[in-house]
């Protein structure tokens, strides 16, 4: 029997509000942070497989409500994470969950040059993800720039709130024989049951 130890990390995203006057936001705040050890029979099985299986086991005992649940598993070159949870949410601020900077609202002037409007920075560290952002009707700008630890990312205006994503729900039907189809069958066994009587015919006269 090979074993090997895996160590297991939980990272939880809470969410929160922040803003200032002008601007107001969700970000998550990193909580719960904890780890520990697993040890695993890998003898004839993939590592990442095992892997895999300790992750989602432990995200079934950590079951997240009303905010998300990262696990990692980590053994000698290897590394998993998985991600599970959900909150009701507006629109996209960040594609994955990255570090705040900043959020800058900027205006076009009459040549096409975007002017810094207002900045927010938030005060400690937090997390942008899926959200929402409000902003007031008296604030006159064009687009925002949200800053994170990894990139720079636009956000129009009418990107603000986004349409809910509905859920296809597949159902099967069954698939009803067209009438042409049974037409040609018809034929076809009508031509069957001639050819049939012509040969019968031949033969008598034979």
């Amino acid at each position: 029997m090979c074993c090997l130890k895996f160590i297991v990390k939980l990272n939880q995203l809470n969410p929160v509000e922040t803003g200032d006057g002008s601007l107001k936001l969700r970000v998550y705040n990193l909580v719960n942070e904890d780890w520990f050890e697993v040890e695993q029979d890998v003898s004839g099985s993939n590592i990442m497989d095992r892997m895999l299986e300790v992750a989602q086991n432990t995200i079934v005992k950590h079951k997240p409500e009303n905010n998300y649940l990262f696990v990692t598993v980590e053994s000698p070159g290897l590394l998993l994470t998985i991600g599970e949870g959900g909150v009701s949410s507006e629109t996209l601020i960040s594609p994955k969950p990255t570090t705040l900077k900043a959020v800058r609202l900027y205006k076009l002037d009459s040549e096409g040059k975007p002017v810094l409007v207002h900045e927010y920075k938030p005060p400690g560290e937090v997390f942008v993800y899926d959200g929402f952002l409000s902003i007031p009707a008296t604030m006159s700008y064009d687009f925002i720039v949200v800053e994170t630890s990894e990139d720079l990312r636009p956000i129009f205006p009418n990107e603000i709130v986004l349409p809910p994503v509905r859920e296809l729900v597949k159902t099967e039907r069954k698939r009803r024989k067209s009438a042409r189809r049974k037409t040609r069958k018809a034929s076809k066994s009508a031509k069957k049951q001639g050819k049939k009587k012509t040969r019968k015919r031949r033969a008598r006269r034979r």
